[in-house]
């Protein structure tokens, strides 16, 4: 994420290093995406995007976390206006917003999922896993997540856990089931609303459980 010098810069000069990111990923697969091309855009020197950002991963995230994770917290906010939803609803409701971002050629975002190799979503997931960037689309809008916390997003009532890390790892699976769903979709060029039906027979068995 940007450190402090990019937010105490003008907003001006944010707003044309964003410009200068979002147009070198819209036109460029992600790996011949180039920092020199960005800064010569944005009209800065090298050393102060080192002062903004870490490096180009550093970037890319901020931009998905901005262009794409926040806008579907806030319609997310907008449709449920802060009442627990069924977890599984809530996943078919991202994966739903999800794809229409990408399918409707949404920024720079469309251009790098559709782009992306292997190798390269390989390195993103496990920049993820490690914590480095962590989006948890639930979790990451809170500094401690408790079960009362979780409770004002999801209809807890409805699951089965002993303790929060269960119920952590619940979102957690309902999460990569979305985040694999759409990944297979992309990179497969398999149709959406085949890829929603498999997904919600996959959430299916997960409420009814896999033991007789």
């Amino acid at each position: 994420m940007p450190t402090d010098h990019f937010f105490r810069t003008s907003m001006e000069k944010q707003e044309r290093v964003l410009t200068a990111a979002k147009k070198e990923f819209s036109e460029h697969a992600y790996a011949d995406t180039l920092i020199n091309r960005i800064i010569k855009d944005a009209g800065i020197a090298r050393g102060s995007f080192y002062l903004y950002f870490a490096d180009k991963e550093d970037l890319f995230f901020y931009i998905f976390q901005k262009d794409m994770v926040e806008p579907l917290f806030q319609k997310y906010q907008e449709k449920y206006k802060g009442q627990p939803v069924d977890l599984f609803e809530l996943g078919l409701y991202f994966f739903d917003l999800f794809v229409e971002m990408i399918l409707n050629k949404e920024g720079c975002l469309f251009h790098i999922f559709t782009t992306i190799n292997m190798k390269q979503l390989s390195y993103f997931l496990k920049l993820k896993r490690s914590g480095k960037y962590e989006n948890n689309m639930c979790a990451e809008h809170m500094e401690a997540p408790t079960i009362e916390k979780l409770g004002e997003f999801i209809s807890i009532d409805k699951l089965k856990y002993d303790n929060l890390e269960e119920l952590l790892l619940i979102c957690e699976t309902v999460k990569l089931a979305v985040t694999s769903s759409i990944i297979s979709m992309l990179l497969e060029n398999r149709d959406a609303a085949m890829t929603r039906e498999k997904l919600m027979i996959h959430f299916q068995l997960l409420e009814r459980g896999f033991s007789l």
